[in-house]
C-alpha cells in the first residue's frame, strides 16, 4: 500500500510505501504526526478531523500553501482527499480501514460502557426483545410491564 501526502499539516510532501510492519521515526517537528494523521484521514474517508470546519479547513493545510492531497493506493484501487474542497473520492476497491484498526484508537481508552457496547456488536452477542422474550418464556407480562423491562436491560 502507498501513501501520498501534499501540504497537509507538518508534511510538504511525502510518498511512503507500507508493508506489513512499517516503522515510521523523525525529529520532533518533522511530520510523524501529521503522517499518521493522513493515513487515518484517507483510509477512514474522515475529510475533517473533530473540531475542524470548512471555515477553518486552512488550518489542516501546510503554511504557505492554498491546496492538500491525502492519497493512499494498492493494487485493487485508491483514495483521495481533496483540500480546501474537502472531497473524498475512490477508484476500484479502495483500501480502508477503521480507526481502531489503523492503531489510532484503542477500545480500552473508552469508558466500560463504550467498550461494551462496541464488543456487543462487534461479537453480536447484543440483547434482542426477541432474545428477551424467549428467555421468560411463559411468564405472563403486560406489554407495559414488558416494554419497562426491555428498556431496564436495553440502557
Amino acid at each position: 500500500m502507498n501513501f501520498s501526502i501534499q501540504q497537509f499539516r507538518g508534511v510538504k510532501s511525502t510518498e511512503i510505501s507500507v508493508d506489513r510492519l512499517t516503522l515510521l521515526a523523525g525529529q520532533n517537528f518533522h511530520g510523524k504526526s501529521s503522517t499518521a494523521q493522513g493515513a487515518d484521514f484517507v483510509l477512514t474517508g474522515q475529510a475533517l478531523p473533530e473540531k475542524v470546519t470548512k471555515g477553518n479547513v486552512g488550518s489542516i493545510i501546510h503554511t504557505g500553501s492554498k491546496t492538500a492531497r491525502l492519497a493512499v493506493t494498492n493494487e485493487q484501487g485508491g483514495a483521495v482527499i481533496e483540500y480546501p474542497a474537502c472531497q473524498y473520492f475512490t477508484t476500484g476497491i479502495a483500501p480502508q480501514a477503521s480507526r481502531i484498526a489503523a492503531g489510532l484508537e484503542s477500545p480500552v481508552d473508552w469508558s466500560p460502557k463504550e467498550r461494551a457496547g462496541f464488543l456487543a456488536k462487534l461479537l453480536g452477542t447484543e440483547p434482542t426483545r426477541e432474545d428477551l422474550q424467549a428467555a421468560i418464556g411463559v411468564v405472563l407480562f403486560s406489554i407495559k410491564d414488558f416494554d419497562e423491562l426491555w428498556k431496564l436491560i436495553a440502557q
